[in-house]
């Protein structure tokens, strides 16, 4: 009789469970298997922490429903007929009382933040592996993703807000993250100053402005009627010799040194330069020529550009060193030819002398004579009779009539009868001024 067998190596145990977290919470389930390699009438069993747990004869060991007092350290062990026990690894399983909480965190954490830039968040659940993630915005579920942080951007002003995340897997779900604030608003409207006490200028006059912002972390370009003023990004702008170029609508736009953002353009201020100096115009407020002795004019010099101006007068060519003019009690030597120029306060700028006006003052009063038509001394009931007063020089007279001294109505040049009455007779008389 031949006998014959073949002796083999022990069978392979291997255990493995599922999922294979780190960390497992209350509530989740898990599940061992017990693999080997030689299959046939394996008896089944397993222990927790060297303790059998279970009589089940299967190769798969379930938990639906993890306790802290779950966790522990597992292993299988398989037996075929009478042989020997052979034992798997074991297999630690951790189960926290507490569910974790996410961290938030942001990058970058500016604040505020400017519409147009990106922002990334993230959602840390520390060394435990196999979550996706919600985000939240306002309360509000904004997506769902495995990835464990989100890019925002180019954020818009609606994009303010507080942030939070949670972590999920399976049924089990975080607690929220505590909130990430997020600012987003314009970037903050640089202020442009006029630092030139003057806005109307002349060439080679000294224009300055500056341009103030909020922090050293933004420079500032210059703008005339909107077009960028080359090399000029200082906070002030100085033009040392005006030219008339260089009028305009001035404003300035500040930009982050470090983030690539532009603020909206400052308020402005428009400049006017003139090249050349104006000339004043020269008034009277009484147009009477010629005037009489003992009357009262006043002259007056403006000049319709810039304002500040202060006045120097001229008599046939002579500055009368007087800053105003007026004349009262007007004599034969207030004759001449005026003229007058303007001078800038505070400044080199002085205008070109006026035309001239001339005034003329006669010695004497002017003659006044009544003439009466018809000349009768005697007149009629019916007659119609007119008076007209003269006067040798000049215009722009007021008359007065009297009738025995007392007034009449008519204020012009004539006074009329139309029908004499024997009431009408009388002495007339008219008087100018």
């Amino acid at each position: 009789l031949l006998l014959s067998f073949q002796i083999a190596n022990n069978p392979k145990l291997t255990l493995s469970r599922s999922p294979n977290f780190d960390r497992f919470y209350p509530g989740e389930s898990i599940s061992f298997t017990c693999n080997i390699d030689v299959t046939s009438a394996w008896e089944y069993q397993w222990y927790k922490d060297g303790a059998q747990i279970t009589d089940a004869n299967v190769n798969t060991y379930k938990i639906d429903s993890l306790k802290p007092s779950d966790k522990g350290q597992y292993h299988c062990k398989v037996q075929r007929g009478k042989g020997p026990f052979y034992e798997s690894d074991k297999k630690s399983v951790q189960v926290d009382a507490d569910k974790p909480k996410p961290v938030l965190t942001r990058s970058p954490a500016f604040s505020p933040m400017y519409p147009g830039e990106s922002i990334t968040f993230t959602c840390t659940v520390d060394m435990y592996s196999g979550w996706e993630y919600e985000w939240y915005h306002n309360g509000v579920e904004q997506q769902s993703s495995s990835s464990k942080t989100i890019a925002v951007g180019p954020v818009t002003l609606d994009g303010s807000g507080r942030y939070q995340c949670l972590a999920k897997r399976g049924q089990l779900r975080t607690d929220y993250s505590d909130p990430v604030s997020l600012d987003v608003s314009d970037p903050p409207k640089p202020i442009l100053k006029l630092l030139s006490p003057w806005s109307d200028v002349y060439e080679n006059e000294v224009l300055k402005f500056s341009c103030e912002v909020s922090s050293s972390e933004w420079t500032v370009t210059w703008h005339r009627d909107q077009n960028l003023i080359a090399n000029e990004n200082g906070l002030e702008l100085n033009i040392a010799a005006a030219k008339v170029s260089d009028r305009g609508e001035y404003s300035c736009k500040a930009h982050q040194k470090h983030r690539g953002v532009s603020s909206a353009s400052s308020n402005t201020s428009t400049v006017s330069v003139y090249d050349k100096l104006p000339t004043p115009t020269l008034s009277r407020d009484l147009s009477f020529s010629p005037m009489y002795i003992g009357e009262t004019v006043k002259l007056k010099c403006t000049v319709s550009v810039s304002s500040g101006w202060s006045y120097h007068w001229y008599k046939d060519g002579n500055n009368l060193n007087k800053s105003g003019k007026e004349i009262s009690q007007a004599s034969s030597s207030h004759r001449g030819k005026y003229r007058c120029s303007g001078k800038l306060t505070g400044r080199t700028v002085s205008s070109a002398r006026s035309s001239p006006v001339e005034l003329t003052v006669y010695d004497g009063k002017p003659n006044v004579t009544l003439l009466q038509n018809p000349s009768d001394k005697l007149m009629h009931t019916g007659d119609r009779i007119s008076f007209t007063c003269h006067v040798n020089v000049s215009s722009g007279w007021k008359y007065v009539w009297y009738k025995d001294s007392n007034p009449l109505k008519s204020s012009e040049n004539f006074h009329q009868i139309a029908s004499a009455k024997t009431s009408d007779s009388g002495s007339y008389k008219c008087r100018v001024e």
